[in-house]
């Protein structure tokens, strides 16, 4: 049978798109099986912003009655008021969206309705097969078939041929229903699994490992919302996400093509503009360490994949506290929506750091605070590392003994830019061949090309926390491979507390659940992977409880200002109640469970607390400043 595709768009090759309204299939009856059976097949994407009832497609038809030929228009699919896509012969959703079959006869009887079992999904392609015999009804969804009946057909006027099927209600473009089409085919055999498989769809897709990677730059709030440390260039942060290009069985599909980033309203959809001419664009990528407009710098994709690696340099607090969405599009092809992908909404905070230079001689420095040499912490009045003071006050890396960088300027600035797991395998590899003085003098720079210090420091605590843990492994693992979590749990608070220097509060029964589950085990044995992934966590919290301001407010049971080792659905919960309404200025300090080693959060603590509008709020805290 012929299928006519008005003005149908060839994205990739001969790989078709048409609007709905663009979609015409004419069937002939010379073109069934020899029992009079045919399906009628094609892939289908509803759009949400439906209105109904609307029709989906229509059928016409030319009719002898009382010897007169006559022009007959009827449903063929459509949705009802009940939210139902009806085909007459006709496919259908219910409330609930459910399609429903009816066969091709010039009828509206519901006792030929074909009911799904299942619901038809919007904003998502979906498989429809229509298979019509001369005494049953199939309808297939997605290959399966999800609803059948035996029917006897009533006695009807001739039909003449052809039967045309058309796509929207005939009456004004852009109906009530929107929605696209691809692979419309009228087969006389029912074939709908070969047609299933044979051309699918495609769609761009963001990957779901991303966002909550191991870098852990995008922090989930319980809302679902993204939270991203943005602003100016000294405080913003990288964040990577992945978008993959998929045909509609979950597949990665290669293409040539180049995919742009950019930054819009997540509840309009409309572009974030730039603030004023000559200011940044609102969001940025990096090549070759030189930031670029995220517009202005496409990616292709490899294998069906392409990564991008961004900042966003507009505060959603310059913007009315509205959130933000990434879209992902290609400038050379067709805007469909199944082309388009967006981000979880996207929040977009401060650092919140006081960057600015006190008016006292010189500024406490984190060497300080955390000596990497393993000896005694300093009392407030002690000196810090030579290296870091002229690091400070010169604003450039501490030369070596020979006058010479220990570094080029191009591994430093390779190091900035890596993800945090790049960053503390090469830590892993540095501390092996470098002095003190060179850790010293790589850690400045770091805190100079990044502008912030935190950086830095995880360079300085790199050494030490490596080396402990490394002690701490062969003592108990037997085989290198593994340990009892029993004796590896008393180890580490063994370790925590002789790296905090305090001894009055004990891990409690609920903090080494916590720190079970951070670990990633819930067997009798850990692995060496999973030991790794927690002293990185526990270590970094060690020297944040080893600070004076932080210990004394640690030591304190009654009352309990740190909670400590609880996770963020934990705190919220906390917060709630038993009665499950929360009390504004209620709080609940806790250490951030998302930070590990070599982040340069690793080891802070976040404020959960209740705002006035009664809503739960997360926010980091600054040690350095005293802001907290």
């Amino acid at each position: 049978m012929a299928v006519k595709l008005s003005k149908a768009f060839a994205v990739f090759d001969n790989d078709e798109y048409l609007p709905l309204d663009d979609l015409q299939v004419t069937l002939t009856r010379e073109n069934t099986s020899e029992d009079g059976t045919y399906t009628l097949c094609l892939w289908m994407y509803l759009l949400k912003n439906n209105r109904h009832p609307g029709v989906i497609i229509r059928q016409v038809s030319l009719l002898f009655s009382s010897h007169e030929l006559k022009s007959v228009c009827a449903m063929f699919l459509c949705i009802q008021s009940t939210s139902s896509i009806q085909s007459l012969p006709f496919l259908s959703l219910d409330n609930d969206l459910r399609l429903v079959l009816h066969p091709l006869v010039q009828t509206e009887s519901s006792e030929l309705d074909v009911l799904a079992d299942q619901s038809c999904p919007v904003e998502k392609w979906v498989h429809v097969g229509c298979e019509i015999g001369h005494n049953i009804a199939r309808l297939h969804i997605d290959g399966v078939v999800t609803g059948e009946k035996a029917i006897s057909f009533p006695s009807c006027d001739e039909t003449v041929e052809p039967v045309k099927l058309s796509g929207g209600d005939g009456q004004n473009r852009g109906g009530f229903v929107q929605a696209y089409a691809h692979h419309v085919c009228v087969l006389p055999q029912p074939s709908v699994t070969n047609h299933y498989v044979k051309n699918p769809p495609l769609e761009l897709s963001l990957d779901g490992s991303t966002g909550g990677s191991e870098d852990h730059e995008l922090e989930e709030g319980g809302d679902g919302v993204w939270s991203v440390v943005g602003g100016k260039a000294s405080c913003r942060r990288n964040f990577a996400l992945d978008v993959v290009l998929l045909d509609a069985l979950g597949r990665a599909i290669h293409k040539d093509i180049e995919l742009v980033a950019s930054l819009v309203y997540a509840d309009t959809g409309y572009l974030v503009e730039k603030p004023k001419d000559d200011a940044e664009a609102p969001l940025l990528t990096t090549f070759d360490g030189v930031e670029f407009p995220s517009t202005e710098r496409p990616i292709k994709l490899v294998h069906g994949r392409a990564s991008f690696k961004l900042k966003i340099s507009q505060l959603s607090s310059k913007c009315d506290n509205r959130l933000f969405r990434v879209c992902f599009e290609s400038p050379n092809i067709p805007k469909f929506p199944f082309l388009r992908v967006f981000s979880r909404p996207i929040r977009c905070v401060s650092r919140n750091r006081n960057s600015r230079t006190p008016s006292a001689p010189w500024k406490r420095s984190f060497a300080a605070v955390y000596p990497v040499d393993g000896t005694n912490l300093p009392s407030a009045a002690e000196d810090r590392p030579e290296t870091l003071r002229a690091n400070e006050s010169n604003g450039m890396a501490a030369p070596n003994s020979c006058g010479e960088k220990a570094f080029s300027d191009y591994m430093v600035f390779k190091y900035c830019l890596e993800t945090i797991h790049s960053r503390a395998a090469f830590l892993r590899a540095l501390v092996v061949s470098k002095t003190e003085e060179e850790l010293h003098e790589f850690a400045g720079r770091v805190s100079q090309y990044t502008g912030c210090q935190h950086n830095g420091y995880q360079v300085l605590i790199a050494k030490k926390l490596l080396r402990e843990g490394e002690d701490i492994w062969r003592q108990v693992s037997h085989d290198g491979y593994s340990a009892p979590w029993p004796s590896l749990m008393s180890k580490l608070e063994e370790s925590f507390y002789n790296i905090s220097g305090q001894s009055k509060r004990r891990f409690t029964s609920k903090d080494i659940e916590f720190i079970q589950q951070n670990c990633g085990t819930g067997n009798a044995t850990t692995t060496r992977e999973q030991f790794d992934r927690l002293w990185q966590w526990l270590y970094p919290v060690a020297m944040t409880v080893a600070t004076p301001q932080v210990r004394k407010t640690w030591e304190s049971v009654t009352p309990k200002w740190i909670e400590g080792m609880v996770s963020r659905k934990e705190a919220e919960e906390l917060l709630r109640g038993v009665d499950g309404i929360p009390k504004t200025g209620s709080f609940i300090l806790r250490f951030a469970s998302s930070r590990s080693w070599p982040h340069p959060d690793a080891g802070a603590l976040v404020a959960s607390y209740v705002t006035d509008d009664l809503r739960i709020n997360h926010r980091l805290l600054n040690l350095d400043t005293r802001t907290w």
